[in-house]
């Protein structure tokens, strides 16, 4: 599933992005992610044609525009300790919408 990749991916860049609410991401936290979310959209099962695997990138940016525009460095921070522990949160849980989101304005349905 998407959303669990996802989530994942954003875990495995470490708490290395800084900065408040709104603001830009760090330049290699996010490439790491980038490379990161599209290598493992493109291998996602549920995406059965190469039509599908072209909008990686795209589902991908809408991740970081949305992870940008809701979370601060610290809340990305506490998000990466809980998922490393295999805690649900409320912070996990309310990092799903975005990826919710982003999967349906992505790839439909």
């Amino acid at each position: 599933m998407l959303s669990k990749i996802a989530l994942a991916l954003l875990m495995m860049t470490g708490g290395a992005w800084i900065g408040a609410l709104g603001e830009e991401w760090p330049a290699e936290p996010k490439r790491n992610f980038t490379q990161e979310c599209q290598a493992a959209c493109r291998n996602n099962s549920r995406l059965t044609s190469d039509a599908q695997k072209t909008k990686c990138p795209d589902y991908c940016q809408c991740l970081i525009d949305e992870g940008e525009r809701l979370f601060t460095a610290a809340e990305f921070r506490q998000m990466d300790e809980d998922a490393r522990n295999n805690r649900d949160t409320s912070l996990l849980r309310r990092f799903m919408k975005p990826v919710e989101d982003c999967n349906r304005r992505t790839f439909g349905g």
